[in-house]
């Protein structure tokens, strides 16, 4: 750091000891064009608008100190920050989503459920939708017993053409939807349809059709990943074979 800027720094100081807030401002923002990250300054900044009764001018440098307390040590200072500082003013959603992260870090889950639900939506008004779902995947995550969390991940990833987001949502579904077997059944349909390749959604929808008496239904999903699986292991016999005429 030049001695300019330290000298800028004492100024500052100076000034706010003599209640020159204007001053003193002009001064950290002096510094601040020069370092842009210099923390104390932005945490200056923020204070000085907070004593001259400017909360929307603090919250603008205390958002700017939230974004760069990226540290795992700096987490509990962040979430203190946004909760006492930020939390009144509206954020940015990447702003909005990581406070909800923090919060989840934290095991509290329904005030991360709230914000990540905030970030979701300030992200697909934005149309920013893969950002959305990942605040929407992260909610069905922390509320993992609600049907209809799963739902909305799934009908939402399908309309962004997400398919293996869309079917693992429906496969949750699926699994959550223990009182009626017609329905489960539709949701491990949806799932397949989207992903016919993928495993666990062919076994599962196989297993809605024994429950429903439809057997040979069941064989018949089930028969294309035999085959699979008879291939693979051939595949394996002829890997381990080489192996052993390489070794003799």
């Amino acid at each position: 750091m030049s001695d300019d800027i330290v000298k800028q720094l004492d100024r500052a100081k100076r000034f706010v000891e003599k209640n020159r807030l204007d001053d003193a401002i002009a001064a950290y923002q002096s510094v601040l064009s020069a370092f842009p990250n210099h923390l104390e300054s932005i945490q200056s900044l923020g204070d000085l608008y907070t004593l001259k009764n400017q909360p929307d001018r603090a919250a603008s440098y205390y958002g700017m100190l939230f974004d760069r307390f990226t540290a795992p040590r700096e987490e509990a200072k962040a979430l203190a920050l946004y909760t006492r500082f930020l939390k009144p003013h509206q954020q940015p959603p990447e702003r909005v989503g990581r406070y909800a992260l923090l919060l989840q870090k934290q095991n509290r889950s329904e005030e991360a459920i709230e914000q990540f639900m905030s970030a979701a939506l300030a992200f697909e008004l934005s149309g920013k939708g893969d950002e959305a779902l990942a605040c929407f995947v992260r909610i069905a995550q922390l509320d993992s017993e609600n049907r209809d969390r799963h739902i909305a991940v799934a009908e939402f990833a399908e309309r962004l053409e997400n398919a293996p987001a869309a079917a693992l949502g429906y496969l949750r579904a699926g699994q959550l939807t223990t009182d009626n077997d017609t329905e489960a059944l539709a949701f491990f349909a949806r799932a397949h349809k989207l992903m016919p390749h993928d495993r666990s959604a062919a076994l599962l929808y196989a297993q809605g059709l024994l429950r429903h008496g439809d057997a040979a239904g069941a064989a018949a999903l089930l028969a294309p990943l035999a085959d699979i699986e008879k291939g693979l292991a051939r595949l394996e016999s002829r890997q381990v074979f080489g192996k052993i005429v390489v070794v003799f």
